[in-house]
This record gives C-alpha cells, sequence and structure tokens, in this order.
C-alpha cells in the first residue's frame, strides 16, 4: 500500500511538472495558498502551489520532502524513497545549446573562466571533461547545464523562469 501511495503521489507530481515542461507558450495560472496537513500536523511550503483550469501544480521536491520521501533528480530522473520503497520517472525537457540561445534569441553569452548568460547567470565554467547533466546556482537563481561532446545547453523553460528569453 505504501508503494501504490507513493507511486501516485508521484505520479500526480510528476504528471504536473510534465505539465508545465511540454509548456513552449505563457500559461495563466493563480498562485494559491493552501493549509498542508501531514501526519496531523499543518505544513508550510516555501514555494506557492499554481493553478490553471481548476488543476493544482504542486513544487515536486518540497512536497515529497514533506510527506517524508528522499528526492534526486539526475540526469532527467526523478527519483522518490520512502521508506525503503523507491520510484523514479524520467522527465522530459526541452535543451537548447548556446549557440542557438545566441542566434535565436540574441542572447549575448561570454565565455571566459566563468560564464556569463545575459549578464545576469555567471558561474564557473565547467570542465569539458565532466559530460552529464548538473545543477547550476547563482544569485540570479538555479538552473541545469548539460554538458554533451564537450558543448554546454540549457533547459530552455528554465532561461525562461529566470527572465533570459
Amino acid at each position: 500500500m505504501k508503494k501504490a501511495t507513493l507511486a501516485l503521489a508521484l505520479g500526480l507530481l510528476i504528471g504536473s511538472a510534465t505539465t508545465a515542461i511540454a509548456a513552449t507558450d505563457t500559461v495563466q495560472a493563480t498562485i494559491a495558498k493552501f493549509k498542508f496537513v501531514v501526519n496531523g500536523e499543518q505544513q508550510q511550503l516555501k514555494n506557492d502551489p499554481l493553478v490553471r483550469n481548476g488543476v493544482t501544480y504542486l513544487p515536486v521536491r518540497e512536497t515529497a520532502e514533506l510527506l517524508g520521501a528522499q528526492v534526486d533528480f539526475k540526469d532527467g530522473t526523478i527519483t522518490l524513497v520512502k521508506d525503503g520503497e523507491t520510484v523514479t520517472e524520467t522527465v522530459t525537457q526541452e535543451w537548447i545549446s548556446f549557440t542557438q540561445l545566441m542566434n535565436e534569441y540574441n542572447v549575448m553569452i561570454v565565455v571566459g573562466e566563468e560564464i556569463s548568460i545575459a549578464d545576469t547567470l555567471v558561474f564557473p565554467r565547467p570542465d569539458g571533461r565532466e559530460e552529464g547533466i548538473h545543477q547550476v546556482q547563482t544569485s540570479a537563481g538555479t538552473f541545469h547545464i548539460k554538458v554533451d561532446n564537450g558543448r554546454v545547453f540549457v533547459v530552455i523553460d528554465e532561461m525562461r523562469e529566470l527572465g533570459i528569453i
């Protein structure tokens, strides 16, 4: 039963995340304030849920952690572990290369010891040998980069969320 509940929760959360990631246009949603009660105790989310067309979208990591699950996101796969049970789900993301970001969106990218995207996101230059997906934290926000055969890619929706495009 625990595994079924965890799988259902993950499915609902991933369905919400996948819907948000697949969107290519602007989405209108309402920021919602809900009371969350877990094991009889009221809990507070740091990031407010969104409601669009009667569907509530919750932050995956926060919600899962409130339910007592450990969360890991690596290489496009979300893994939840609770009470020894593991559930995984792959999330599809649209990646865009630095070249495309510059050519298609006129975003200025400066590469030196650090990389600067639109004078907003500044982070250490990844070593070309560090293939794979990496989470980057800057003062402007958190996003992901993917290094593939020496080329660097970013998630297009994250660039939108951070106001880069």
